[in-house]
């Protein structure tokens, strides 16, 4: 398992080949989304991979982070899964349904291992 950190996040390529992204507690800001994604497209090779964001530690996001992550997320992730408690799964409101609807599959879990699971259907072959 590799791991990297970014000003916001821990960043894991677990052995099967899903990205962690695990909230620190530090808010999302426009310029954090930038580096984030930088070190999950250095993890994954440069290639579309499956992803989980672990929001349980996350305070929020600032509106132009949000912009960031929409005009960003289809270009590295096949499919994402957001691990959150009752406070984070809140906080995002309708934003995961919205990218599911248009952009990739984009699901809310409460616990990590039923995310997990998801994410292992879009798996490279």
């Amino acid at each position: 398992m590799e791991e990297r950190t970014s000003s916001d996040a821990r960043i894991l390529l677990d052995d099967e080949g899903i990205i962690h992204v695990i909230a620190i507690g530090v808010p999302s800001t426009a310029p954090f989304v930038d580096e984030t994604f930088a070190v999950v497209r250095e993890l994954a090779g440069g290639q579309r991979a499956p992803i989980l964001f672990d929001a349980r530690d996350w305070p929020r996001g600032t509106p132009a982070s949000w912009a960031r992550f929409i005009s960003k997320i289809e270009s590295i992730c096949l499919a994402a899964a957001v691990v959150a408690d009752t406070r984070a799964a809140k906080a995002l409101g309708r934003f995961p349904e919205f990218l599911d609807d248009l952009l990739i599959p984009f699901r809310v879990f409460p616990d990590e291992e039923p995310a997990l699971e998801f994410l292992r259907g879009y798996l490279p072959d």
